[in-house]
């Protein structure tokens, strides 16, 4: 009797079933709360990852650049001692030095064309030929042609 009459004021007394909607739309907001949780941490954490990945991604490019530009400047600092002699030089002295070397003159790189290089490397050419030319530096066409080339592909 005591049973039956819970089950009658539980189900059918209208304050109890405002109580249970009440618990219905607590219970509806909490798991509309929780799925908006799981949502933005899914979302969060997911870029998170994808942040993590592109950040160790541009690591690794950013890496391999300056490993290959050291490996280039030390390929350039090898091909530039075997013309020109040991010692410690600078990218602006390897510059000037080609310049020197081709131009025989100090000009600034600024001023400077691909015209120019072009056509004083025909003339240092022709001067310095190894059928033409008897003096002493033997290697003189060799550099000139190694100072030509670095020249435009400085220029281009």
């Amino acid at each position: 009797m005591f049973f039956q009459l819970v089950i009658i004021t539980r189900y059918f007394n209208p304050k109890m079933l405002e109580k249970k909607e009440l618990q219905i739309n607590i219970i509806r907001k909490v798991n509309k709360f929780s799925l908006l949780i799981f949502i933005f941490n899914w979302i969060y954490i997911s870029f998170l990852f994808s942040i993590s990945f592109l950040l160790i991604l541009l690591l690794n490019n950013i890496l391999y650049i300056f490993i290959i530009n050291q490996l280039e400047k030390q390929k350039e600092q090898e091909e530039f001692k075997k013309q020109f002699g040991e010692g410690s030089f600078s990218t602006t002295d390897i510059v000037k030095t080609h310049i020197l070397n081709l131009f025989e003159s100090d000009l600034d790189v600024s001023q400077i064309t691909k015209s120019d290089i072009k056509k004083q490397y025909r003339t240092m050419a022709k001067k310095y030929h190894p059928d033409v030319y008897k003096g002493e530096e033997e290697d003189k066409f060799t550099s000139i042609n190694s100072s030509y080339q670095y020249l435009l592909e400085l220029k281009a």
